[in-house]
């Protein structure tokens, strides 16, 4: 999953509380890229008028997911007016962004620290 991105893509985000809001983005029912709770999402705008990148990039923390319908709740305090007061609307009235998974490095630890756990108990036991 590192570094997985999604050059243009339309969402919409449905608030669910004042700094989380969970977004669909197709595919991720497939399980790829694989997210886990606690990885992050980069959200880069998109001026598909002017075909540019926006300026602002704002990054936000999974909170949730629900894949069977391709659902990922994320928290982010920008996010929100980010989407609502900054992001230029396509002629469909569509509003793309860039997207990029990143994985946290808590679970890249943790599996880090299995395998060590596991290496050293069959030193101890061989």
């Amino acid at each position: 999953m590192a570094d997985a991105k999604i050059y243009e893509i339309s969402l919409n985000f449905e608030k669910v509380d004042k700094n989380t809001f969970k977004i669909v983005v197709p595919g991720i029912r497939e399980d790829s890229p694989k997210l886990a709770i606690g990885d992050r999402m980069t959200f880069r705008g998109l001026d598909t008028i002017a075909h540019t990148a926006g300026y602002y990039l704002i990054e936000a923390e999974v909170v949730g997911l629900d894949k069977l319908k391709g659902g990922i709740y994320v928290k982010s305090d920008a996010l929100h007016y980010h989407h609502h007061h900054l992001m230029p609307m396509d002629h469909r009235g569509e509003k793309k962004y860039q997207v990029q998974f990143k994985a946290s490095t808590d679970s890249v630890c943790d599996m880090q620290d299995a395998v060590s756990y596991t290496v050293d108990l069959c030193v101890a036991v061989c």
